[in-house]
Protein backbone atom coordinates (compact mmCIF):
# COMPACT_ATOMS: atom_id res chain seq x y z
CA UNK A 1 0.00 0.00 0.00
CA UNK A 2 3.00 2.18 0.73
CA UNK A 3 4.30 2.14 -2.77
CA UNK A 4 0.64 2.55 -4.51
CA UNK A 5 0.65 6.11 -2.64
CA UNK A 6 4.06 6.68 -3.86
CA UNK A 7 5.35 7.19 -0.50
CA UNK A 8 8.62 5.18 0.50
CA UNK A 9 9.36 3.96 3.59
CA UNK A 10 11.24 6.56 5.16
CA UNK A 11 8.59 9.07 3.87
CA UNK A 12 5.80 7.19 5.49
CA UNK A 13 7.94 6.95 8.90
CA UNK A 14 8.60 10.51 9.04
CA UNK A 15 4.97 11.50 7.88
CA UNK A 16 3.73 8.92 11.00
CA UNK A 17 6.47 10.42 13.61
CA UNK A 18 5.25 14.15 12.86
CA UNK A 19 1.87 12.78 13.10
CA UNK A 20 2.63 11.29 16.87
CA UNK A 21 4.89 13.94 17.74
CA UNK A 22 1.68 16.82 16.78
CA UNK A 23 -0.55 14.32 19.02
CA UNK A 24 1.80 13.85 21.45
CA UNK A 25 2.21 17.71 21.39
CA UNK A 26 -1.93 18.64 21.18
CA UNK A 27 -1.83 15.95 24.21
CA UNK A 28 1.29 17.95 25.96
CA UNK A 29 -0.84 21.42 25.43
CA UNK A 30 -4.04 19.84 26.96
CA UNK A 31 -1.99 19.04 30.01
CA UNK A 32 -1.14 21.89 30.31
CA UNK A 33 -3.86 24.42 29.77
CA UNK A 34 -5.59 21.74 32.13
CA UNK A 35 -3.11 22.36 34.45
CA UNK A 36 -3.22 26.12 33.91
CA UNK A 37 -6.91 26.11 34.42
CA UNK A 38 -6.95 24.60 37.68
CA UNK A 39 -4.32 26.78 38.64
CA UNK A 40 -5.85 29.84 38.05
CA UNK A 41 -9.24 28.11 39.54
CA UNK A 42 -7.37 28.19 42.68
CA UNK A 43 -6.27 31.67 42.41
CA UNK A 44 -9.38 32.70 41.77
CA UNK A 45 -10.37 30.69 45.10
CA UNK A 46 -7.68 32.16 46.93
CA UNK A 47 -8.88 35.75 45.64
CA UNK A 48 -12.30 35.57 46.40
CA UNK A 49 -11.47 33.72 50.00
CA UNK A 50 -9.18 37.02 50.66
CA UNK A 51 -12.12 39.54 49.65
CA UNK A 52 -14.04 37.84 51.89
CA UNK A 53 -11.74 38.11 54.92
CA UNK A 54 -10.81 41.70 53.63
CA UNK A 55 -14.63 42.37 54.22
CA UNK A 56 -15.52 40.61 57.39
CA UNK A 57 -12.10 42.62 58.45
CA UNK A 58 -13.63 45.85 57.48
CA UNK A 59 -16.51 45.71 59.01
CA UNK A 60 -15.64 43.69 62.18
CA UNK A 61 -12.48 45.53 63.05
CA UNK A 62 -11.73 48.84 60.29
CA UNK A 63 -15.30 50.78 59.77
CA UNK A 64 -17.62 51.63 62.39
CA UNK A 65 -20.53 49.45 61.59
CA UNK A 66 -23.05 52.37 63.30
CA UNK A 67 -22.96 53.61 59.75
CA UNK A 68 -24.39 50.88 58.16
CA UNK A 69 -27.26 50.31 60.49
CA UNK A 70 -28.10 54.30 61.57
CA UNK A 71 -30.38 55.45 58.38
CA UNK A 72 -33.33 52.70 58.95
CA UNK A 73 -34.59 54.26 61.64
CA UNK A 74 -34.53 57.69 60.16
CA UNK A 75 -36.02 56.86 56.89
CA UNK A 76 -38.50 54.24 58.62
CA UNK A 77 -39.77 56.37 60.99
CA UNK A 78 -40.54 58.92 58.02
CA UNK A 79 -42.38 56.53 56.65
CA UNK A 80 -44.27 55.82 58.99
CA UNK A 81 -45.09 59.25 59.59
CA UNK A 82 -45.69 60.01 55.85
CA UNK A 83 -47.95 56.93 55.71
CA UNK A 84 -49.78 58.19 58.33
CA UNK A 85 -50.56 61.64 57.16
CA UNK A 86 -51.74 59.99 53.69
CA UNK A 87 -54.09 57.72 55.69
CA UNK A 88 -55.51 60.86 57.09
CA UNK A 89 -56.12 62.87 54.69
CA UNK A 90 -57.10 59.43 52.16
CA UNK A 91 -59.40 58.24 55.25
CA UNK A 92 -57.36 55.02 54.28
CA UNK A 93 -56.82 51.77 56.84
CA UNK A 94 -54.37 50.61 54.20
CA UNK A 95 -52.42 53.28 54.17
CA UNK A 96 -52.51 53.70 58.25
CA UNK A 97 -51.09 50.16 58.25
CA UNK A 98 -48.42 50.41 56.10
CA UNK A 99 -47.17 53.36 58.63
CA UNK A 100 -48.00 50.69 61.35
CA UNK A 101 -45.37 48.59 59.79
CA UNK A 102 -43.36 51.11 59.55
CA UNK A 103 -43.37 52.06 63.01
CA UNK A 104 -42.70 48.02 64.60
CA UNK A 105 -39.76 48.33 61.75
CA UNK A 106 -38.44 51.83 62.89
CA UNK A 107 -38.86 50.34 66.81
CA UNK A 108 -36.65 47.34 65.85
CA UNK A 109 -34.09 48.71 63.97
CA UNK A 110 -33.67 51.43 66.94
CA UNK A 111 -32.53 48.88 69.05
CA UNK A 112 -29.89 47.90 65.96
CA UNK A 113 -28.77 51.37 65.36
CA UNK A 114 -28.64 52.30 69.52
CA UNK A 115 -26.13 48.90 70.02
CA UNK A 116 -24.09 49.42 67.29
CA UNK A 117 -23.86 53.08 68.17
CA UNK A 118 -22.92 52.53 71.61
CA UNK A 119 -20.30 49.57 70.44
CA UNK A 120 -18.80 51.93 68.32
CA UNK A 121 -18.73 55.10 70.64
CA UNK A 122 -16.72 52.87 72.81
CA UNK A 123 -14.65 52.11 70.05
CA UNK A 124 -14.02 54.92 68.13
CA UNK A 125 -14.28 57.48 70.89
CA UNK A 126 -13.37 55.46 74.52
CA UNK A 127 -17.09 56.73 75.29
CA UNK A 128 -16.49 59.85 75.16
CA UNK A 129 -18.11 61.03 71.82
CA UNK A 130 -19.61 64.72 71.61
CA UNK A 131 -23.19 64.49 72.72
CA UNK A 132 -22.92 60.73 73.58
CA UNK A 133 -24.94 60.70 76.78
CA UNK A 134 -27.53 62.98 75.13
CA UNK A 135 -27.93 60.76 71.76
CA UNK A 136 -28.52 57.81 74.67
CA UNK A 137 -31.63 59.10 76.06
CA UNK A 138 -32.99 60.16 72.99
CA UNK A 139 -32.21 56.75 71.44
CA UNK A 140 -34.08 55.07 74.43
CA UNK A 141 -37.36 57.36 74.21
CA UNK A 142 -37.47 56.65 70.58
CA UNK A 143 -37.33 53.25 71.09
CA UNK A 144 -40.15 53.54 73.73
CA UNK A 145 -42.48 55.70 71.60
CA UNK A 146 -41.95 53.07 68.59
CA UNK A 147 -42.24 50.34 70.60
CA UNK A 148 -45.54 52.06 72.73
CA UNK A 149 -47.13 53.20 69.54
CA UNK A 150 -46.83 49.73 68.34
CA UNK A 151 -47.97 47.81 71.04
CA UNK A 152 -50.36 49.92 71.07
CA UNK A 153 -51.96 49.68 67.78
CA UNK A 154 -51.12 46.09 67.99
CA UNK A 155 -53.41 45.56 71.43
CA UNK A 156 -56.02 48.16 69.45
CA UNK A 157 -56.23 47.27 65.62
CA UNK A 158 -59.07 49.94 65.10
CA UNK A 159 -57.00 52.45 67.20
CA UNK A 160 -57.11 54.86 63.85
CA UNK A 161 -60.44 54.84 63.41
CA UNK A 162 -62.20 54.69 66.44
CA UNK A 163 -59.84 57.35 68.92
CA UNK A 164 -58.07 60.41 68.54
CA UNK A 165 -56.57 59.88 65.21
CA UNK A 166 -54.39 63.58 65.55
CA UNK A 167 -52.96 61.86 68.62
CA UNK A 168 -52.15 59.06 67.54
CA UNK A 169 -50.48 60.96 63.79
CA UNK A 170 -48.75 62.91 66.26
CA UNK A 171 -46.77 60.19 68.44
CA UNK A 172 -45.65 59.10 64.70
CA UNK A 173 -44.73 63.09 64.05
CA UNK A 174 -42.52 62.96 67.25
CA UNK A 175 -40.96 59.67 66.56
CA UNK A 176 -39.83 61.17 63.28
CA UNK A 177 -38.75 64.15 65.17
CA UNK A 178 -36.74 62.43 67.81
CA UNK A 179 -34.71 60.73 64.42
CA UNK A 180 -33.69 63.57 62.83
CA UNK A 181 -32.47 65.10 65.85
CA UNK A 182 -30.25 61.85 66.61
CA UNK A 183 -29.22 62.21 63.11
CA UNK A 184 -28.41 65.80 63.65
CA UNK A 185 -26.39 65.09 66.96
CA UNK A 186 -24.72 61.84 64.57
CA UNK A 187 -23.46 64.90 62.15
CA UNK A 188 -22.13 67.03 64.77
CA UNK A 189 -20.00 63.87 65.85
CA UNK A 190 -18.09 63.85 62.43
CA UNK A 191 -18.65 67.15 61.57
CA UNK A 192 -18.75 69.28 64.04
CA UNK A 193 -21.13 72.15 65.11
Amino acid sequence: MISQLGLGNNQHIGSICIANANLNFDKTLLETQGLINEYNQEISEERKMEFIRRVIHALTELHPTHPMFVHFPIALTGAAFLFILLAYWRKSASLEQTAFANIVLASISTIVAGITGYLDNLKNYLGDAPNASIKIILAILLFILTAGISIVRYRNPDLFQKSNPLLYMAAYGLSFGIALVLAFLGGVILYGF
